[in-house]
């Protein structure tokens, strides 16, 4: 290379080393600030990223970080004078107005999450957690979709590869997100 087609050098200055240097060393400082353990906590997953993790199958003894109430929980909240004012309202009310024809439409949710029917029982509690304002997972209209299509095993959890889950897969999800497993 001729000396005409080189770059003069500048002399670096004190002011931009230091400023060059301090900034790489506090770099890994800033870092550990920020950082979060990967494991320190395990918060409700929705459910794309329930079944694409592969908890569908087996979630372990991982649940919500944060309980919901199951449908027990729930049925002796119906019990008592506080109960919530939904109680005596029906699944064709509730879950069945999303247009799956169910025998249990005409049954009043308090009855409904004491039923023999743990599909039945979890949507209920679902759609009670949903509705409560805890934070549930799932919106009531996502816990009246899983109701629905689940019931005929074409709830899409994932869209990309195809994922349809029938009513046990809707339940082991719901039963995660209530501290079950």
């Amino acid at each position: 290379m001729s000396q005409d087609n080189q770059i003069p050098s500048k002399p670096i200055s004190d002011s931009r080393r230091r400023l060059v240097q301090g900034g790489l060393s506090g770099a890994p400082l800033l870092l550990l600030l920020k950082s979060t353990p990967a494991l320190a906590t395990f918060s409700c997953k929705q459910p794309s990223g329930f079944s694409v993790s592969g908890n569908l199958s087996n979630p372990g003894s991982q649940t919500c970080q944060q309980y919901y109430k199951k449908p027990t929980d729930w049925h002796v909240a119906c019990q008592n004078s506080s109960a919530p004012g939904w109680k005596d309202y029906k699944v064709k009310d509730t879950l069945g107005a999303c247009g799956y024809n169910s025998n249990h439409n005409n049954k009043k949710l308090k009855d409904a999450l004491a039923d023999s029917d743990e599909f039945l029982r979890y949507c209920v509690a679902a759609w009670a957690n949903a509705n409560s304002g805890s934070g549930y997972p799932v919106t009531p209209s996502t816990v009246c979709d899983m109701w629905k299509k689940g019931a005929t095993g074409s709830y899409p959890a994932v869209t990309y590869p195809l994922v349809n889950w029938g009513k046990s897969d809707v339940t082991t999800y719901f039963k995660y997100t209530m501290g079950e497993h």
